[in-house]
């Protein structure tokens, strides 16, 4: 299965509208879920800074299918939009602030 990691800042108040950083990994052939968990715990600290919501998605295989098909693939990219429509339902999202 697909999954990622959604960290929000804390003492978000429920009307505002936060900004959204995707936080792709790179190729990571022999990566195990605690090496994900971690690897996600380290972008708390910037979902407090920047006060965003960031979102850590993991790619099926050891990188992102777009990159392995040279940009022919779209199956990240519709898990991203996913990740996103998910998002959504948890948090106000800023619309215009949205990075990857």
């Amino acid at each position: 299965g697909r999954f990622a990691h959604v960290l929000a800042p804390d003492g978000v108040h429920p009307e505002e509208a936060l900004p959204v950083v995707f936080a792709l990994h790179g190729c990571w052939q022999f990566r195990t879920e605690r090496d994900m968990a971690c690897c996600a715990a380290m972008y708390r600290e910037m979902a407090n800074q920047a006060h965003a919501v960031v979102i850590v998605p993991w790619a099926k295989d050891h990188t992102w299918d777009f990159v392995m098909t040279q940009g022919h693939a779209s199956g990240d990219t519709a898990f991203f939009t996913w990740c996103l429509e998910e998002t959504r339902l948890l948090h106000r999202i800023d619309e215009g602030r949205v990075a990857i």
